[in-house]
């Protein structure tokens, strides 16, 4: 099944990280393609996305939820996809611990089930996709970063 994981670096303490990434608002500002958030609250949010991929057409409506938290330290986020005829849950997992000169984040996102059209397409196809949106969604989250500190 789809996996990808990565390792991302910030300057500053992982309290002050957290304050943004458990906030779900914040993320859908960082999320490519967002059209619109249709809700965000404290745990979860809906939006509708336009993929630049072209195996997927029209709009994704995208939620998710955390899970579990343990603050500033992890998260566990659930997200699910679904779109015409194409469907899809995740599950998002972050590490925020303190580094040498800063925070490091790891994190992990991986395919609990994929329905409709998307079964069909390839899996270098789909671990493309998911790296390239999970590498958009990091290089938004600390443009975002640097401008509000």
């Amino acid at each position: 099944m789809l996996r990808v994981t990565g390792d991302e670096k910030f300057d500053g303490p992982p309290d002050l990280l957290w304050q943004s990434l458990s906030r779900p608002e914040f993320l859908c500002q960082c999320f490519p393609g967002v059209d619109r958030v249709v809700r965000a609250d404290d745990r979860s949010a809906s939006l509708i996305v336009r993929p630049g991929f072209s195996f997927v057409r029209g709009t994704l409506e995208v939620s998710f939820e955390f899970a579990e938290t343990d603050p500033p330290r992890s998260a566990r986020v659930l997200i699910h996809i679904k779109g015409i005829g194409s469907s899809a849950e995740l599950e998002t997992r972050l590490e925020v611990l303190l580094a040498d000169s800063g925070t490091r984040v790891t994190w992990s996102a991986e395919a609990i089930q994929v329905g409709g059209l998307l079964k069909a397409v390839s899996q270098g196809l789909m671990q493309g996709a998911a790296q390239k949106v999970a590498m958009d969604t990091w290089a938004e989250v600390r443009r975002r970063l640097v401008v509000s500190s």
